[in-house]
C-alpha cells in the first residue's frame, strides 16, 4: 500500500434525505489542507463541477494528520417525475 494512503479507517454511508440522495466519505487517514491551492489538480474541483451542474453539492472537511470528510448531495428525482 502506499504511503500516501496511511488510513486505518474508512467509513462510507449513503442516505435520502428529503428529495436528496447524501453520501458521505470519511477516513482518518493524513488529511490535507484545503485552502492550499494544488497546481494541475482537479479531482476535487471536477467533482463539485458535476455535482453543481445537476444542482449537488460537495463539501471537503480535511485537516492535516486528522482525516478527511467528503459529503455529496445529489437531487433525486424531481417531485412528481413519472419513473419507468
Amino acid at each position: 500500500m502506499s504511503g500516501t494512503l496511511a488510513r486505518k479507517n474508512v467509513s462510507i454511508s449513503l442516505e435520502r434525505k428529503n428529495e436528496n440522495f447524501v453520501l458521505i466519505i470519511n477516513d482518518d487517514g493524513k488529511g490535507f489542507d484545503v485552502s492550499e491551492d494544488k497546481p494541475r489538480s482537479f479531482g476535487l474541483l471536477g467533482m463539485s463541477e458535476r455535482l453543481q451542474a445537476i444542482g449537488g453539492e460537495l463539501k471537503v472537511i480535511s485537516k492535516p494528520q486528522l482525516g478527511t470528510t467528503v459529503t455529496a448531495s445529489i437531487p433525486s428525482l424531481q417531485a412528481g417525475a413519472k419513473n419507468d
